[in-house]
């Protein structure tokens, strides 16, 4: 015959339990996110990097994924520091080579 301690104690294991599986839940939608926002990124620079005309639903869901990506060098004004006008080879180097260099200095 199990003593009501038994009881207490299996309480305090499904709890336990029941709290990693939120734990888990919570972590696993945040990495979904995190991929989902990467993937938005990735999706959303195709139509800078290879010019493609999509069909129109096509275009306006690039569009709206396209609002997802972080437009840092069309914010920057690079031709008021006489840089002269930035070019698509300039704005490819400038976009994978930054990201690369802040990674370096935060590791």
């Amino acid at each position: 015959v199990p003593s009501s301690d038994d009881d207490g104690g299996s309480k305090k294991n499904l709890e336990d339990v029941e709290e990693s599986l939120r734990t888990r839940r919570a972590v696993s939608a945040f990495h979904k996110l995190k991929i989902m926002f990467t993937f938005a990124q990735l999706v959303g620079g195709f139509t800078f990097a290879f010019d493609i005309k999509f069909p129109a639903p096509a275009g306006r869901l690039m569009q709206a994924i396209d609002s997802a990506n972080l437009d840092w060098i069309g914010v920057m004004p690079f031709q008021c520091w006489g840089f002269g006008q930035i070019t698509y080879t300039t704005t490819l180097l400038l976009s994978t080579l930054v990201p690369m260099l802040f990674s370096l200095l935060f590791l």
